[in-house]
C-alpha cells in the first residue's frame, strides 16, 4: 500500500476558500482536514469542506471527469 501525501490546497465548495490540508494515495483523496497555517481560517472547515472526499470520490463525480477526459469510467 502506497503511503498518504499530504498537500495544501483550499476548498472550493463556498466563496471562503478554508484553507485545508489534503491526504492524497495515489489519484484519490482520503482525507481532509483545516490547515492551521492558513492566516485566513486558521485551521477550520465547515462540515461541508471536511466532507470534500466523499464528494470528490463520489462514482457521479468520477464519472463526469472520466468522461470528460475520454477515460473509461469504472
Amino acid at each position: 500500500m502506497t503511503a498518504a501525501q499530504t498537500k495544501t490546497s483550499f476548498c472550493r465548495f463556498c466563496h471562503t476558500f478554508c484553507g485545508m490540508k489534503v491526504d492524497v494515495v495515489g489519484n484519490q483523496v482520503v482525507a481532509a482536514r483545516g490547515d492551521p497555517d492558513n492566516p485566513v481560517s486558521q485551521g477550520y472547515t465547515c462540515l461541508k469542506g471536511r466532507a470534500e472526499p466523499e464528494r470528490i470520490n463520489h462514482p457521479r463525480s468520477t464519472a463526469r471527469l472520466e468522461k470528460a477526459h475520454g477515460l473509461e469510467a469504472g
